[in-house]
């Protein structure tokens, strides 16, 4: 999978800079526009990557709201400070989404571990307070809540 992300990226990174060149009309144009555009795009990311733990609530409110009319009812009863739990029944995928949206304070979240394998998945996991359980086995998801488990507690 990151082997087909880096030749797609690869060739689209190439794809852009012959493009630049065509508009540009000399090579050393394309390659300090190219350039520029590399940084930009790190620089990007790089504020997105810091801003995530707080980004998180307001874009999962902004990509949920053409679709849904997510509405809270019984705010008052989340504490405001110390431990709670807040589950949802899983009708759909969208459950740990909405409940992230409408979340008045920052949430960590249960997910299955197999969703956390890959590289860029297991640091964005860990970007957004998640904490991967094991799907089998007995004692799987007991064992992964303890308090002493990493990211827990």
């Amino acid at each position: 999978m990151i082997r087909k992300l880096l030749k797609l990226s690869g060739f689209m990174a190439l794809v852009s800079y012959g493009l630049l060149w065509a508009i540009s009309g000399s090579w050393q144009s394309a390659l300090w526009l190219f350039l520029a555009g590399v940084v930009l795009a790190m620089l990007l990311f790089g504020l997105w990557a810091v801003s995530l733990p707080w980004s998180i609530r307001p874009f999962f409110r902004i990509l949920l709201w053409p679709r849904y009319s997510l509405r809270s009812i019984g705010m008052e009863n989340i504490p405001k400070t110390g431990p709670v739990m807040l589950t949802s029944n899983h009708v759909t995928w969208i459950d740990g989404f909405a409940v992230a949206a409408i979340s008045p304070r920052p949430i960590t979240v249960l997910v299955n571990k197999d969703y956390c394998d890959n590289p860029g998945q297991r640091w964005l996991a860990r970007r957004m307070n998640v904490i991967p359980i094991p799907a089998s086995g007995p004692k799987a998801q007991k064992n992964g809540t303890r308090p002493d488990e990493k990211g827990a507690g």
